[in-house]
């Protein structure tokens, strides 16, 4: 092939690249290092040497992505060719369109639907419904396993010769009356267009040569991300012409628990027998320190490609670690620097990211950006402030404060169940309606509401006496340590415990729920005067009065797997300690790899400055727990960083009296 065309912006190994276009051909693209623009040249120059558009697939992971890529393709080719009828699209869509056409062949109409997910749970309901055992499983939990069966291409038929035990043979039941439910129906679900579209191209010989004559070239983007079922999709695809190129980065391999499978890229070598592997390593993002830290992290990983990231940006500052007493500290300490920086005119809000590895995690952080008048926006999870929990608790709170607050009591009437259901916060609004009084009042009067079975009114008394109480310890004691009084007189966690089976989301709702009370308490310690109501006042708006259009430069919170792909000048990762930053479940499992990729994927992120954050001790319902460092801390060499906070300051004190000792030693 004629290398005519190809932009002279390219470095030695993304030339390489974009030239080996016969075979198959791993390109591990390391953070920053140009992957784009690579693959762009690339499908570029198999164009440009005579490739119909039509030849080519490019997949992608999101919808956005495809469609930057064919836009950069198409001012790269110019008019030169017709780029209508090139497939550049994700794994989904990818399977659509081949089931659209071959669809027939596997007892379903060409014109099926795709169920929602309201329609999947319906489904769910009805094929658990005469399934022995199944009434004691979540529909909802059920529709997830079978979605993680299908993302390992796992049918039916193969999950109940491979059941063991009992909830194995009720889910077995349950997948294979769902799969009848949805044939009858002519529609797939998500996960089914993967596993249905495998299923078409490995029993049926004419619409597999049909899409293997398709494509002579195929390339694959975020290759480390794909799934045991994606992966053999695009092995047989590629099993006529055998020319393929996947694009991706074992160490940012970060989301196997949506079925992401690392040894694809891992083991790629073996599964494609000769295929040349190119690193991409000059990173065009970050300054050499952070890139220095960030190898000095990954490289602890025993499974993986061996590269070095590398930067002509120069050497940069070194790595902060700034260390808190808690996490309320934690957040006043980041807040602080941003607002200096901001308010000097130097840098914008937006050039901030404060990457979290727990969505619970940004409580503080809000309240601080909040009272600092900076702007923010969420992404990856939403505000502390909009989560079913904490609004529960602020409902209470209202409820309480307010007695004329319908709208609060009348979402806790029934939180947790305390046989107030629907029908009766119907009677009861209508009796305050008919009689011009208040809810809470209403509650108080059940005893008097015939319309109200005896079990109702019973309840209905109980919950107006534990208001009146909650209201009578708020004018003796204050407001400081009611959440926690109401989380143990309504057994709270008996009501989270019975709604999440996982005891570590138990644990984090828990948390947030408790983390009320922290948040009442640092409110009543800077306004002591506005006290429970100026908070509620507060709160009720957080989370809600944001202007879009004003968010576009703001501080970024963000999750540490929601930030893989993005970039700011200046980074701070929250958190970093043993049981969050490498998360708990991990430590105690030993599997904390993936961990580490997560850790690496947010030190990247950085551009120009990047700190670390770690606290002393955090709040846990209410109590301090000391908290530990974490272990990847020590991965990084100590001339990297510089430390900050509380140990920092115990340092140059314990220097001082050193230096004064020496002088005493020296006059004696």
């Amino acid at each position: 092939m004629s290398n005519s065309g190809i932009s002279s912006s390219l470095n030695p190994q993304q030339r390489e690249a974009v030239l080996t276009t016969e075979g198959a051909v791993l390109v591990l693209a390391g953070a920053g290092t140009g992957k784009t623009h690579t693959v762009t040249e690339r499908i570029a120059h198999i164009i440009r040497q005579g490739t119909k558009p039509e030849n080519i697939l490019a997949v992608t992971f999101t919808n956005k992505a495809a469609g930057e890529m064919k836009e950069r393709i198409a001012k790269r080719v110019g008019k030169r060719a017709d780029l209508s009828k090139m497939i550049v699209s994700t794994f989904h869509s990818l399977c659509v369109r081949i089931l659209r056409r071959d669809a027939e062949l596997l007892g379903y109409r060409p014109e099926f639907t795709i169920s929602d997910q309201g329609e999947q749970m319906s489904l769910i309901r009805k094929a658990a419904k005469n399934a022995t055992g199944a009434g004691r499983v979540k529909p909802e939990d059920l529709l997830y396993e079978i979605g993680q069966l299908k993302s390992k291409g796992i049918s039916p038929r193969q999950y109940a010769l491979q059941a063991i035990d009992d909830h194995e043979h009720v889910l077995a039941s349950v997948y294979r009356k769902y799969q009848e439910s949805l044939k009858l129906l002519n529609a797939f679900d998500f996960d089914d267009l993967l596993i249905q579209t495998l299923t078409l191209l490995e029993k049926h010989e004419s619409a597999r040569s049909y899409w293997q004559d398709l494509f002579h070239y195929i390339m694959v983007d975020e290759f480390q991300d794909t799934s045991h079922t994606q992966c053999r999709l695009i092995e047989i695809l590629t099993g006529k012409h055998g020319n393929l190129c996947v694009v991706g980065d074992d160490d940012q391999s970060i989301y196997s628990w949506r079925g992401a499978v690392a040894d694809n890229i891992l083991g790629f070598h073996k599964r494609f027998v000769g295929a040349k592997v190119i690193a991409l390593e000059e990173n065009y993002r970050s300054v050499m320190t952070i890139l220095r830290a960030s190898n000095a992290v990954i490289e602890r990983n025993e499974k993986r490609h061996p590269k070095t990231l590398w930067s002509s940006l120069g050497e940069g500052d070194p790595v902060r670690v700034m260390v808190a007493e808690d996490q309320q500290n934690e957040a006043e300490m980041i807040v602080s620097e941003i607002k200096n920086r901001v308010m000097d005119g130097k840098d914008k809000p937006s050039e901030f990211a404060i990457i979290l590895r727990m969505n619970a995690q940004t409580r503080p952080l809000e309240e601080e950006l909040r009272t600092a008048r900076l702007p923010y926006t969420i992404i990856g999870g939403s505000s502390f402030f909009d989560r079913k929990e904490v609004r529960d608790m602020l409902s209470y709170l209202t409820a309480i404060q307010h007695k004329n607050a319908d709208g609060a009591l009348l979402r806790i009437l029934n939180v947790p169940a305390r046989g107030i259901g629907d029908k009766s916060a119907e009677v009861l609004a209508d009796y305050a309606r008919q009689n011009n009084i208040h809810l809470s009042q209403a509650l108080a009067k059940a005893d008097q509401i015939d319309s109200l079975s005896p079990k109702s009114r019973d309840a209905c008394l109980h919950f107006a006496g534990q208001l009146k109480h909650w209201r009578q310890t708020v004018r003796e004691k204050g407001a400081a340590s009611l959440v926690g009084t109401i989380l143990n007189d309504i057994k709270y966690e008996d009501e989270v415990n019975h709604l999440y089976d996982d005891p570590l989301e138990q644990a984090a709702r828990m948390n947030m729920a408790a983390d009320v009370e922290n948040s009442v308490r640092n409110y009543l310690e800077k306004e002591p005067d506005e006290g429970l109501t100026g908070f509620l006042q507060e709160a009720m708006l957080w989370g809600r009065e944001d202007d879009k259009d004003a968010q576009k430069d703001a501080v970024r919170l963000i999750t540490a797997h929601s930030a893989k792909g993005l970039e700011f000048p200046y980074v701070y990762v929250v958190g970093v300690e043993n049981g969050i930053m490498p998360h708990k479940n991990s430590l105690e499992t030993g599997q904390i790899d993936e961990e580490r990729r997560l850790f690496y994927v947010a030190l990247t992120r950085a551009r120009r400055e990047l700190t670390i954050t770690r606290c002393d001790s955090r709040l846990q319902r209410g109590k301090p727990v000391k908290r530990e460092p974490s272990c990847f801390l020590n991965d990084i060499p100590a001339e990297l960083l510089q430390t900050m906070g509380r140990q920092a300051r115990q340092e140059v004190a314990r220097s001082a009296i050193s230096s004064i000792l020496a002088n005493l030693d020296s006059q004696s």
